[in-house]
């Protein structure tokens, strides 16, 4: 997670991560994975960063997760193209 120090950065400081930064958890508030979304890079688009939990890998959660992270931005009202970048945790 820290070989990109920038990125590293902003995640674990809460004044750089902002708003931008969402966790998703399951009902029993267990960590799933996260995602962040960049809206001022393009005033037509919004990036997606996203990362599942590792151990949750490989078991078929990966089409939900997104599903989730697509619902709450259109939740956002937004008129933008949605680009995703997958980062892992």
């Amino acid at each position: 997670m820290n070989e990109d120090p920038e990125n590293y950065e902003e995640i674990i400081s809460p004044n750089l991560r902002a708003d931008h930064y969402f966790q998703v958890t399951t009902d029993n508030n267990q960590l799933v994975g996260f995602f962040a979304l960049d809206l001022e890079n393009n005033s037509e688009q919004v990036e997606v960063g996203l990362g599942l939990r590792p151990d949750e890998i490989g078991k078929g959660k990966g089409l939900e997760f997104l599903q989730l992270i697509l619902k709450f931005i259109k939740n956002l009202n937004l008129s933008k193209t949605i680009i995703v970048f997958p980062k892992l945790l």
